[in-house]
């Protein structure tokens, strides 16, 4: 339930959340309860949900490639915008424009729990919510062993260049590397132990970060 924007605690239209032993996808009302069915009346102005993305066993939480998908707009007005907000990699999506969504749970703890993804229910003549920037690129693991892996929206094509250079501006490394799912992967077996910068050239923008190689 919902009004003025504030979602309201649940009541009998709504569904509690069992949790099971897999990745779990469920909404969470301000007083901390979890719903798998969330009822809320027609929005009048905005009103936004979390959404939580979490493990039974929060030790072993997924750290892979997952979807969401989206269906059955029906009983939502045509006129109401639905974005979903992803705060780890800062990147809004419009809902009715796509059936999924991809995305990957790493070990940075910022990539899954409560505080990950929203989603806005927007009646206003404002398409896109504010205060969302740019995607950044995500690496992981960092330290590294054998493997890089890089992951944004923002690679557009097929593949992408990069460069990995020591901290005395060395090249240590440099190709191409192909996209999939909006993730590219790299091997850094043959690098040695120690502290490395990267730069990633992707549709005319250029990222640099750093890594450790273990």
């Amino acid at each position: 339930d919902s009004t003025n924007g504030t979602i309201l605690p649940t009541d009998e239209r709504d569904a509690a959340k069992f949790f099971n032993d897999a990745l779990n996808i469920y909404t969470v009302t301000p007083n901390k309860t979890n719903l798998a069915i969330n009822a809320i009346p027609a929005t009048v102005v905005t009103d936004t949900i979390n959404l939580s993305v979490w493990s039974y066993d929060s030790t072993s939480i997924s750290t892979k490639h997952h979807k969401i998908s989206f269906s059955e707009f029906e009983s939502i007005d045509p006129t109401v915008h639905l974005f979903l907000i992803d705060k780890f990699l800062n990147v809004v999506t419009d809902i009715r424009s796509t059936s999924e969504y991809d995305f990957m749970i790493t070990t940075d703890v910022n990539s899954y729990g409560n505080n990950r993804f929203k989603i806005v229910f927007n009646n206003t003549n404002t398409s896109i919510p504010t205060g969302i920037k740019k995607q950044k690129i995500v690496l992981y693991p960092n330290p590294a062993n054998e493997k890089l892996y890089l992951q944004s929206v923002d690679f557009s094509s097929t593949s992408i260049e990069y460069v990995i250079y020591d901290l005395m501006g060395r090249v240590m490394m440099s190709g191409n590397s192909t996209t999939e799912n909006s993730i590219s992967l790299i091997n850094i077996d043959t690098l040695e132990k120690g502290n490395y910068l990267i730069r990633v050239m992707n549709n005319n923008q250029t990222s640099t970060m750093k890594f450790v190689k273990n």
